[in-house]
């Protein structure tokens, strides 16, 4: 898993995912502080745009459900990982 925390740099973060994806890093994050709300990419694909074959927002009313290795962590409030 990477997460991304950028305050100005954005597009290039999310053009970064590609390599992610193509290196086969299962999840991918980006901490957007502009807009308040994180980004996860999931199942790495090299032939997608993103990089990635899934691609969600979570806004900060939403919970992020953390599954690592196969096991259910829990859930992480967004608002809890944003400044």
């Amino acid at each position: 898993m990477v997460v991304e925390v950028p305050d100005t740099s954005l597009d290039t973060d999310r053009v970064k995912g590609k390599t992610y994806g193509s290196a086969g890093i299962a999840e991918y994050w980006i901490m957007n502080l502009v807009d308040r709300c994180i980004e996860v990419y999931t199942r790495p694909d090299a032939a997608s745009e993103l990089g990635h074959a899934s691609h969600k927002i979570f806004r900060a009313n939403e919970s992020i459900e953390l599954h690592i290795a196969g096991q259910d962590l829990g859930a992480l409030a967004v608002t809890a990982l944003l400044p």
